[in-house]
């Protein structure tokens, strides 16, 4: 879970290794977002975060998450989608990739203990398996439900007031008040384009390269964990 802090725990954590000795390799787990002028406040830090650790000299490996979690879901659609058949965010009719947090553990233990196979850069792009728009991402629950789902675009600071609400309320979970930010920021940044045309997003194929393995997919997510938004 992204969270405030991101440049003092890397600052932190570069001192600790400098002062204990040695160069352990380093794999961070970051996001697509990680850009100096990304609008969201911890997109912009974990840049930054990531910058620290270079300037320090470790033997880093950052891979970027350039996808949206199917965990993600949970956090932001539960109510809705249990309550009101309805997804509601700023994202608009844009395609997103779409990733598994274990498909992205996997990929991170490889970059760990296979370094040779990410030797060519210290950053790498870890694109999902699928591009959904959020009208096909409500197709998806509905065949998982069985009952229509369906997706309400709104402007990007009526999502956010809706997440904070959630946030102040009992039915908060694991979802954070600068967490809600970013990811009102993320999609604001993908409604208008801003990602338009990267193509580090596009090598759909990098996880089963990498691992040998078949990712694991939306529909596959939402069968698992249908329950939650019953």
């Amino acid at each position: 879970m992204v969270d405030a802090g991101i440049v003092q725990a890397a600052a932190n954590y570069a001192e600790a290794v400098r002062e204990t000795g040695g160069n352990p390799r380093t794999v961070v787990m970051s996001m697509g977002p990680s850009t100096r002028t990304h609008p969201s406040h911890l997109g912009r830090g974990q840049w930054l975060s990531e910058e620290v650790l270079q300037w320090a000299g470790l033997d880093v490996t950052i891979l970027r998450m350039a996808a949206v979690f199917h965990e993600d879901l949970p956090l932001f659609s539960t109510q809705s989608v249990r309550h009101e058949s309805v997804i509601r965010n700023c994202f608009a009719e844009k395609p997103v990739s779409w990733l598994n947090a274990l498909d992205a553990a996997e990929f991170c233990v490889a970059a760990l203990l296979r370094p040779e196979l990410f030797a060519d850069a210290p950053v790498h792009y870890l694109p999902g398996p699928e591009f959904f728009d959020f009208h096909q991402v409500a197709r998806v629950f509905s065949d998982v439900l069985g009952r229509p789902v369906h997706f309400e675009p709104i402007s990007r600071e009526a999502w956010e007031k809706e997440l904070l609400d959630l946030v102040a309320s009992p039915r908060a979970g694991l979802l954070k008040a600068d967490m809600s930010r970013h990811i009102t920021a993320c999609g604001y940044a993908v409604a208008q384009g801003m990602e338009r045309g990267n193509t580090k997003y596009t090598d759909t194929d990098a996880f089963r390269r990498i691992t040998g393995r078949t990712p694991i997919t939306l529909h596959d997510y939402l069968t698992e964990h249908a329950a939650i938004f019953r």
